[in-house]
């Protein structure tokens, strides 16, 4: 009874309140003030869309920037009104773009004017550091940037003050990013200066640039390796991406042929794993023997892990029988036929290493062209006693089947040629069993 006594005050009360005349009035100049505003801003974001934001101010900026040297006859190329309460414009000439932004009554503006002479000083400069030591720059992909603009058509990549020349002074000037990939030719017997150089680049572009996403390979002069034989697993999972050489499922590590050619390779970027800050990592490839059929090459240049026990055995698989993982359920398919082994397998240990690429000897291994790497893995609880397995950089249609999370491991790459069978693997830990099948391709 209490309740409903409580709900009919209360109805009576709103009931008030809504026809009360005064309460009428406030709701309608609260509505109306709410009108003016949207119609204020839809009429700053037409004035904003149907007329240029101040191309004379921005032609102006153009002559005092370049002295008449580049074109300051503009049109617009599209402009908005920001709910920031500030307008942007993008303009264009037969020289390039201008980016204008207007806050209040103030203008800021940048131009991609002299872009290409910037990222060629900056191509410069890394090669620099290279050249002393016979290091020539031969492939430089990348983009520098104060500022950037994205349009239907293309990207924009502009910059607010006149570069002169010296493009440390430009650099140290300017808040600045950059993102790229580029290749060094050098010789093996410079190896050594080649990490060290690569390091001090890094030391250097990681405090002068806002954003440094870089990544560096030096290649071997006297060594070009053709495609990975498994590439189209590659193509599968970076979208065909082979940014000048770099076949990579790692974006930052040239894999295959492309890492067997490099003496140093290497990267600096924002942190992924550990919050604020550059994470970087130096590799070279370097095989030393393990025994007469094996070799390795503990590629991180800095692993604090170097000295840690490895041990590679070789064990007979014939008896084993696999099957596919599948992420899904670790089961076999009801009508899955276990996949045939070849006879020998390897039970690695290789504690705590970053990247490590073993070399086998094709004749003592057994290993063809067709020959595809498995990663085994032993099933727990309900599936103990099965053994699984997945494929080591290759996809394909073993067992009838086309390309499936089925038979996938993302990480590694595998390599052949005349004489050798190489395994990239960055997870390689304690009794790790590499074993291997032929297959059609």
């Amino acid at each position: 009874m209490k309740k409903k006594v409580i709900i009919a005050v209360l109805v009576i009360i709103l009931s008030v309140l809504m026809f009360n005349p005064i309460t009428i009035g406030i709701t309608g100049l609260l509505l109306e003030d709410a009108k003016n505003k949207l119609e204020e801003m839809a009429d700053k974001c037409a004035t904003a869309v149907n007329t240029p934001i101040s191309i004379e101010k921005a032609s102006d900026f153009i002559l005092e920037k370049y002295g008449g040297k580049y074109s300051s006859e503009l049109e617009t190329v599209e402009s908005f009104y920001s709910v920031d309460s500030y307008g942007t414009s993008l303009l264009s000439s037969a020289d390039g773009y201008v980016y204008c932004v207007k806050k209040e009554d103030s203008y800021t503006f940048y131009d991609s004017y002299q872009y290409e002479e910037i990222k060629a000083a900056v191509a410069s400069d890394i090669e620099s550091y290279f050249s002393e030591h016979s290091g020539k720059l031969i492939n430089a992909v990348f983009e520098v940037y104060e500022e950037d603009y994205h349009t239907d058509e293309n990207y924009c990549f502009m910059f607010s003050s006149y570069f002169d020349g010296d493009i440390k002074k430009f650099v140290n000037s300017n808040v600045l990013s950059l993102y790229g990939y580029v290749t060094i030719e050098g010789e093996k017997s410079q190896t050594p200066k080649y990490i060290e150089d690569i390091n001090s680049v890094f030391s250097e572009y990681e405090s002068d640039y806002s954003q440094l996403s870089l990544r560096i390979k030096v290649k071997d002069k006297e060594l070009t390796l053709p495609d990975l034989p498994n590439g189209n697993y590659f193509d599968y999972f970076s979208g065909g991406n082979d940014r000048e050489g770099y076949s990579f499922i790692d974006a930052d590590i040239p894999s295959g042929g492309k890492f067997l050619e490099s003496l140093v390779c290497g990267y600096s970027r924002p942190s992924q794993y550990y919050g604020e800050g550059q994470e970087r990592r130096v590799y070279s490839v370097d095989f030393n023997p393990y025994d007469e059929n094996t070799d390795m090459s503990i590629s991180r240049v800095d692993s604090s892990e170097d000295n840690a026990p490895v041990s590679l055995t070789v064990i007979d698989t014939e008896c084993i029988s696999v099957w596919k993982e599948d992420n899904r359920a670790r089961s076999p398919k009801p009508d899955e036929i276990p996949l045939k082994l070849s006879s020998k397998a390897l039970k690695i240990d290789i504690p705590g290493r970053d990247y490590s690429v073993i070399r086998l000897n094709r004749e003592f291994y057994d290993l063809s062209e067709k020959t595809v790497p498995l990663c085994l893995a032993e099933g727990g609880g309900i599936y103990e006693g099965n053994v699984y397995y997945q494929t080591i950089g290759w996809v394909g249609n073993a067992q009838g089947e086309n390309i499936t999370n089925r038979d996938i491991c993302f990480d590694g790459w595998y390599y052949v040629d005349d004489e050798y069978f190489y395994i990239a693997y960055p997870y390689f830990n304690e009794n790790h069993i590499i074993a291997f099948a032929e297959t059609e391709r």
